[in-house]
């Protein structure tokens, strides 16, 4: 499924399918043309989740169901709750059919709509809130509606959907550099013994992995993380160092499949941990859907 510069949805065969939903928010590189940023275009790329989705590319043969955001976070961000917007930063007066709830992110100027690129600002005119709905309708609700009838296809099948929320991240922060951080909003949105699971597999491909510390989850895994509706969400933080040049824009391919088969290594993992969840169901079928062959099929390329 393909929504020309809003999203691309990729589905395995249905024999492969496994209960695992991957999706990639901020990877977006499609500018859209009434973006109207008058900053450098660099100045807003070293934001982009840059190439997490090629990292993804692989996953649907695999078994999983894999979400793209196409246009970048700093035109519409889809980790924010829709009213996450400060009124200030508007050209005019908001005339949306809601009340904003900007959060400490607008502070930033990383709420909803983008203000600013660290401290470069993005616009010399601030968007209308006729342009902000506009971006609404046509990026934001779009990518909602997708994720919530693939998370619930899923559900309908196997009757648990775990779900993958992947991002990448600068390779310095306060986190004492570690290599991933996975975000579980402090154990809410998943089990904890999934949040283990995958950090184990990671550390066992030689990568350090901390929990929760900077990010812990944001509106995605808020959203899909609900445990007791079955429906599990982690974050996945990956350090741009891992695969791109010191740019932080530009690929290093051999970094890059290193860290890509690494992340097969960590779905394959997601796999057998939700085989094995499900299995403890008495008498629930969605365990035949999801075959002993889907499973020997993840197999990463050397």
């Amino acid at each position: 499924m393909h929504i020309g510069g809003v999203l691309r949805v990729y589905h395995p065969r249905v024999a492969k399918a496994l209960p695992l939903l991957v999706d990639s928010p901020h990877s977006g590189r499609v500018y859209p043309d009434d973006f109207g940023f008058s900053c450098p275009r660099q100045a807003l790329q070293v934001y982009e989740d840059r190439f997490v989705d090629l990292l993804l590319s692989n996953l649907p043969h695999l078994g999983v169901t894999t979400i793209q955001a196409e246009a970048p976070r700093t035109y519409i961000d889809l980790n924010r709750a829709v009213d996450d917007i400060w009124p200030m930063q508007l050209r005019d007066v908001w005339n949306g059919p809601f009340k904003l709830r900007p959060s400490v992110n607008c502070d930033r100027g990383t709420g909803l709509i983008w203000t600013h690129a660290g401290d470069q600002p993005i616009y010399r005119e601030a968007p209308t809130s006729a342009a902000v709905l506009a971006r609404i309708e046509t990026q934001y609700w779009p990518y909602y509606e997708v994720l919530g009838r693939e998370v619930g296809a899923l559900k309908s099948r196997f009757g648990k959907v775990w779900h993958l929320n992947m991002h990448s991240m600068p390779p310095h922060t306060n986190n004492g550099q570690y290599d991933v951080v996975l975000g579980d909003l402090d154990g809410t949105s998943c089990d904890p013994a999934f949040t283990n699971a995958i950090r184990q597999a990671f550390e066992a491909n030689g990568l350090s992995v901390v929990l929760n510390r900077p990010y812990k989850g944001a509106h995605l895994t808020r959203t899909v993380g609900q445990p007791d509706q079955m429906s599990e969400s982690l974050q996945i933080e990956l350090s741009k160092g891992l695969y791109l040049q010191n740019d932080l824009i530009t690929l290093n391919r051999d970094k890059f499949m290193k860290l890509q088969n690494v992340v097969e290594a960590v779905v394959m993992a997601a796999a057998v941990y939700a085989k094995t969840e499900l299995s403890k169901t008495a008498g629930n079928d969605s365990i035949n859907a999801l075959s002993s062959s889907a499973i020997g099929t993840l197999t990463p390329k050397a």
